[in-house]
């Protein structure tokens, strides 16, 4: 997978949150383990977080 800039990994996140072909259960589920993460001191550009947005990614790409 390409390695993005802060900024880009930003607005892909936007973008994957509100992309209605990703089921509404699995962008919550990842919602939550991100604002858990992030409640705990961790940063929304942390590897963890990359990776639950990846998780999006794929989940799309299985649907088409």
């Amino acid at each position: 997978m390409k390695a993005f800039s802060s900024k880009e990994f930003l607005g892909i996140m936007d973008m994957i949150l509100f992309d209605d072909e990703i089921p509404v259960n699995i962008k919550e589920d990842v919602s939550k383990r991100v604002y858990d993460w992030c409640s705990r001191g961790g940063s929304e550009t942390d590897d963890y977080v990359k990776r639950q947005y990846e998780y999006l990614l794929r989940v799309k790409e299985s649907i088409k």
